[in-house]
């Protein structure tokens, strides 16, 4: 989790967050927020804060979305970023909690590539639905294909 101030200044950020980003607490603390966005989000941010102060319009407040972060080491990595709003006596905190993507990408990503090497057997000519039963020399049809039977009349 982090937490920031009206004007995008890290007030706190989680041992999660240290890990995520690769930054430690004490080097965050006092920066922008925009530090852990890569553009065009950390160009538009302060705009976006800005606008959100002077008319109340929320574009991501209260609502979950995906979108990329940036790490320390400038690479990027989806995540899915819940932003919430609070009060504290007088002064007003967004809290930002952030759930990285990453290993679910690469399992999507691997899961159809193997649909895809699937769908490609299937189709290729070494998948018959007909199969030669060895001992007997007959050919008995594949248990996955529906029994089609001719229709009345």
């Amino acid at each position: 989790m982090v937490v920031i101030d009206e004007v995008g200044e890290i007030l706190s950020f989680s041992a999660t967050a240290e890990q995520m980003f690769g930054y430690s607490e004490a080097e965050v603390i006092g920066q922008n927020v925009k530090l852990l966005m890569p553009s065009p989000d950390r160009d538009r941010h302060d705009g976006y804060l800005s606008h959100y102060r002077n008319t109340g319009e929320r574009k991501i407040i209260g609502i979950g979305r995906l979108t990329n972060a940036r790490h320390r080491n400038g690479n990027t990595f989806p995540i899915e970023l819940s932003i919430g709003e609070a009060w504290v006596g007088p002064r007003r905190i967004f809290t930002g909690f952030m759930r990285d993507l990453t290993e679910r990408q690469q399992v999507e990503l691997r899961l159809h590539e193997l649909q895809s090497e699937l769908a490609t057997s299937a189709g290729s000519a070494n998948c018959r639905p007909w199969r030669r039963r060895w001992r007997t020399n007959s050919t008995n049809r594949s248990p996955r294909l529906p029994i089609i039977r001719k229709a009345p009349g």
